[in-house]
């Protein structure tokens, strides 16, 4: 998925979601 223009880090890995966050 690809960040908005002009905003967010491109490198930044994209959240997960809940199910897979650590507790």
């Amino acid at each position: 998925m690809v960040p908005p223009a002009g905003g967010g880090d491109p490198e930044a890995p994209a959240p997960a979601p809940a199910a897979e966050r650590p507790p």
